[in-house]
């Protein structure tokens, strides 16, 4: 009986083991899952992805846009949150933070009427993520801004990019990425 029990369990776990290893990257109802990175975000209230939106990417295949976020319903051109995934490993080497300054200091930084913050270290969900803030002059109420760099296990990068109509709205948007989390960290 006891063994009857025992391959019982076995074949229940196999089942849900199977059924997990077959879940595809996607939203699903509130949340957006990417497989590839091990990602998984809760999707704020009051924002969607648009299905028939076509995001352009990048044509060397380096960066890819994975998600893209705008207020539902649509008030901005363009997305409130966007998840960037960056392929290209950094040199060997190189701490997290070190990958993290890089990327964020290589954004443009002399345009005119840009306010930049210096980047800052965050704790979030459990691992580290480095923001650097800006204004820009924004008639669209896209004002505020956000760069969130994530850097991964592999040398890779998730960067996240987020705008909004004022700082504590901004500072929402960044308070959700407490709900990240990257099984492939």
């Amino acid at each position: 009986m006891q063994f009857k029990r025992i391959l019982y369990i076995w074949f229940l776990a196999s089942l849900v083991c199977a059924g997990m290893s077959q879940a595809k990257s996607g939203i699903n109802g509130r949340t957006y899952r990417n497989d590839n990175i091990g990602l998984t975000y809760a999707i704020p209230q009051g924002l969607a992805a648009d299905p028939k939106m076509q995001i352009p990417q990048d044509p060397a295949g380096r960066e890819f846009i994975i998600l893209a976020l705008w207020d539902n319903p649509r008030h901005t051109p363009i997305p409130r949150i966007t998840f960037l995934y960056e392929t290209k490993e950094a040199p060997a080497g190189l701490s997290a933070e070190e990958i993290a300054l890089r990327y964020l200091h290589s954004l443009e930084r002399n345009r005119d009427g840009y306010k930049m913050s210096e980047p800052k270290k965050l704790l979030s969900a459990g691992f580290a993520m480095w923001r650097m803030d800006y204004w820009r002059p924004d008639d669209a109420g896209q004002s505020y801004n956000s760069a969130i760099i994530v850097p991964l296990k592999d040398r890779r990068l998730l960067f996240i990019q987020m705008n909004a109509a004022s700082q504590n709205e901004l500072d929402s948007l960044v308070g959700s990425l407490n709900n990240l989390q990257l099984d492939k960290r």
